[in-house]
């Protein structure tokens, strides 16, 4: 559970400890956030060791606040808000082009939305996965579902990344602010 109080503050029982590069903390949705925005070119992220973030082909929900800026300048698509080792099947991404943001295991698009939708505001997402259901919520409304390749088997051993593609951290892939987010093991909405 990364609450934004601060770019390494991290609350579960899991204890990861979260490396972050040029991170910065902003005014959040309800106190701080965690940011990892920047249209100058400086990459920006955090680094989670993989302690407990696959869920085999089990139940999940992860969820947080993010605020997506509407600005790409010096921002390498396809921008990145989260992703699970480097480009695999076994993993999980939750990324943004200049049309979408979308949900996937790599660099596909399992569940997507309009970017429209995101701009300049904060929102809350929720991606769960409950018997076989991937599901994608924008403050609550139900917003994109799909059960293909929703049972892929999450067995990523890689480290967890937030705002920058894992393959490549010197390169910007982020105008975003996060806070409040979690990842669970149960589907907490349906």
């Amino acid at each position: 559970h990364l609450t934004g109080a601060s770019p390494t503050q991290e609350v579960s029982r899991y204890g990861h400890t979260v490396s972050a590069t040029n991170a910065t903390t902003a005014s959040g949705k309800f106190g701080t956030a965690i940011g990892l925005q920047d249209t100058s070119g400086t990459s920006r992220y955090l680094q989670i060791p993989n302690n407990g973030l696959n869920f085999g082909t089990d139940d999940f929900t992860m969820e947080g606040w993010l605020y997506l800026g509407s600005s790409d300048t010096n921002v390498s698509m396809n921008g990145r808000i989260f992703q699970l080792g480097p480009n695999s099947a076994s993993g999980y991404a939750f990324l943004y082009s200049s049309s979408n943001v979308y949900f996937g295991r790599t660099d596909e698009s399992l569940l997507s939305e309009s970017r429209s939708n995101w701009n300049d505001a904060w929102h809350h997402f929720a991606i769960t996965r409950t018997s076989g259901t991937l599901r994608l919520f924008r403050d609550g409304n139900l917003v994109s579902s799909t059960t293909t390749n929703a049972n892929w088997n999450n067995s990523e051993t890689g480290n967890l990344y937030f705002g920058v593609y894992p393959g490549d951290t010197a390169t910007t892939r982020s105008n975003i602010l996060l806070e409040d987010v979690r990842f669970t093991k149960v589907a907490r909405y349906t």
